[in-house]
């Protein structure tokens, strides 16, 4: 839905996982060795494609559960898509929502057109903080070379704005 700056992904390909590699994945990942596991879903964004999320997370929670494994689920968004029905899964199934910001610039997180998204990012924010406990919202600031000046200011806005998990996400 947006046109990130520091994005990999060919957005204009429209590709996606299919559930059949979802399910193989997830099947891998509570198989492999070690009884802790952390799954993180990004994207482009991930809840463009909710039912494959939805299907990631049922997954791997059931076979972690069958092998007596502990698991934790993660999806990276930049909230504008964020509604009351993925709240409501996401606060059921323990899963945390990591929330994408760029440089309060809005350069790195615009729409194709260009358009600033940071005001619809913010409500989707709002939500995630207003709905699931502290512990399910972490913020993700991307440091971007062209916004490494910004760090102590944008950091301090996440803080401001209520979240008490923040990582930094540094690209290049």
């Amino acid at each position: 839905n947006l046109r990130c700056a520091y994005c990999f992904i060919d957005k204009d390909r429209h590709e996606t996982m299919t559930s059949e590699v979802a399910r193989r994945t997830a099947a891998a990942i509570v198989s492999s060795p070690g009884c802790f596991k952390r799954v993180g879903i990004y994207g482009g964004e991930p809840l463009a494609h909710f039912d494959l999320v939805r299907l990631i997370v049922e997954d791997v929670r059931a076979g972690a559960r069958a092998l007596d494994k502990q698991i934790r689920c993660a999806v990276a968004s930049n909230g504008i898509l964020l509604r009351k029905e993925h709240l409501d899964f996401f606060r059921e199934n323990e899963v945390e929502v990591c929330l994408s910001f760029g440089s309060s610039t809005g350069r790195q997180h615009a729409y194709a057109d260009g358009r600033d998204s940071s005001s619809e990012a913010w409500r989707g924010a709002d939500r995630a903080l207003r709905f699931l406990p502290r512990r399910l919202v972490t913020g993700l600031l991307c440091v971007h070379p062209e916004n490494v000046d910004q760090l102590a200011a944008d950091f301090s806005r996440l803080v401001r704005r209520g979240f008490t998990a923040i990582n930094l996400e540094v690209i290049q």
